[in-house]
């Protein structure tokens, strides 16, 4: 729960956002529809993963894409390694030449030299390959997963959100969330609901 905004220099409170006393922002009919609906999923979304064991659950389950490639550990070993496939008409001594050209001559835009060498493979291309020609061998990233959901879904007592980081589908992450609540719920002794 986010309970206020705070100046980042001081770190005094700006704006309350939080009060114990915060009025209802949707009508209890809503509230009533959008929990019902929140249980089907549990209860029938990612594969019926996402229903708890012991009790009545209301979550979401979803999948995030993300694009792009994952970075490498050491950039200038994968340029190095690669470079063959990237640009065959370039050695990696000359790009390192450039890339320490780079560094001594524009140090406030090139702080790293895996920056430095990145733009050296283009620069001695003349500029016929660009940053995805030179990211092509590395691994892309899958879909990240996740579930939210709320137990009882009767009278909510815990919420749990979780997030798979290169977990494909949610339905990867729907039982760490029913094991989350299941664990709860067993340590809170809830009853078995069906």
């Amino acid at each position: 729960i986010a309970m206020g905004i705070y100046d980042k220099n001081t770190q005094k409170q700006k704006t309350n956002l939080y009060s114990r006393y915060s009025k209802r922002i949707i009508s209890a009919d809503t509230a009533k529809k959008v929990t019902e609906m929140l249980k089907a999923v549990n209860e029938n979304g990612a594969r019926g993963r996402a229903k708890p064991n012991n009790l009545t659950g209301a979550g979401k389950t979803g999948t995030a894409q993300r694009q792009g490639y994952i970075s490498t550990e050491d950039e200038k070993d994968y340029i190095r390694r690669h470079l063959h496939l990237i640009a065959s008409d370039i050695t990696f001594e000359n790009v390192q030449k450039e890339a320490d050209r780079l560094l001594a001559e524009y140090p406030d835009i090139y702080d790293s030299e895996e920056g430095a060498l990145r733009r050296a493979v283009i620069n001695l291309s003349s500029k016929d390959i660009g940053y995805d020609d030179i990211d092509a061998y590395k691994k892309k990233y899958d879909n990240f997963a996740w579930t939210a959901a709320l137990a009882p879904a009767e009278d909510p007592q815990i919420a749990v959100a979780v997030m798979l980081v290169q977990g494909k589908s949610s339905s990867n992450a729907a039982p760490v969330v029913r094991e989350i609540i299941g664990k709860y719920g067993d340590k809170s002794g809830w009853e078995k609901l069906f």
